[in-house]
């Protein structure tokens, strides 16, 4: 048990506790806006009337699902 207490007292001194916290909380408020962001996105698509002109782009090999996912994703952010 005198290695696990020596290991929490070398994170607690060096800050690693810390910086290890930091980290989980980023990623979890990055996962948080990324799982908004993509709910919103998807009822977008699910409302868009323009997402069957992609899908039958695709069917007619005019594009690919690649391509018409970047354009979708650009239509949506106004790049």
């Amino acid at each position: 048990m005198g290695a696990v207490l020596d290991y929490a007292d070398h994170c607690q001194r060096t800050g690693l506790f810390e910086t290890r916290r930091q980290e989980r909380l980023k990623k979890k408020i990055l996962s948080i806006v990324r799982s908004s962001f993509q709910r919103e996105f998807m009822e977008h698509l699910e409302n868009w009337e323009e997402f069957d002109q992609f899908i039958e782009r695709i069917r007619t090999g005019e594009t690919n699902p690649f391509e018409a996912a970047d354009n979708l994703f650009a239509a949506y952010s106004g790049r």
